[in-house]
């Protein structure tokens, strides 16, 4: 069974909304920032795990 491509759409607009955060960072800073501090092999997490991480990193900055 094929998987939902309805997935790719909330994703891409949760990262959007991330990056905008940071609009001064091109695309390859904001990704390598984030994923920099990724605890563990990037191939394995669903999209789920990784949106959440990414607004958790956005989230955790505000507070610093």
């Amino acid at each position: 069974m094929p998987r939902d491509t309805e997935r790719i759409d909330e994703f891409l607009e949760r990262l959007g909304k991330c990056w905008k955060k940071v609009p001064d960072w091109r695309f390859g800073q904001f990704i390598a920032n984030v994923l920099s501090t990724f605890p563990r092999d990037l191939f394995f997490p669903e999209e789920k795990e990784m949106i959440e991480f990414f607004e958790n990193f956005f989230d955790k900055s505000k507070e610093e």
